[in-house]
């Protein structure tokens, strides 16, 4: 029969894992900054305080970024040659900003909706609606 020819094209800095255990590490210390800023914000006013929900996103970082760390010294080298594992880290780090947008957004939307609206009409009076 016929040869089968199987190209695969990725983009590599080098064959050295330097940049991706870098950014790792970057990204580690921006969680530890994150939970001493979370954990000297304790005592602050209510109405400032986020921090559950910053605590909440340091925990969703961490556990993303555990993940990823499991899949590129854990998953094998198909992951770490092939274009699935890029396709790996891309959804964990996909699903990571999401789920961190919705720990933060989420609380505020319905905050807002489910406070009372006001209505100004006539000369300064406020009618609530």
């Amino acid at each position: 029969g016929g040869s089968t020819v199987q190209i695969s094209h990725s983009c590599a800095s080098s064959d050295s894992p330097f940049w991706r255990i870098a950014a790792m590490v970057y990204l580690m210390v921006l969680l530890l900054t994150a939970t001493v800023m979370a954990t000297q914000s304790r005592n602050v006013e209510a109405s400032f305080n986020e921090t559950k929900y910053l605590a909440a996103m340091i925990y969703s970082h961490f556990l993303f970024m555990l993940l990823r760390f499991l899949v590129f010294f854990f998953g094998g080298e198909v992951i770490k040659n092939d274009s699935g594992g890029a396709g790996v880290m891309s959804l964990l780090l996909s699903l990571d900003a999401m789920i961190c947008m919705g720990i933060y957004f989420y609380p505020k939307f319905r905050h807002a909706r489910n406070q009372p609206t006001y209505s100004v009409s006539g000369r300064g009076t406020i009618d609530r609606s």
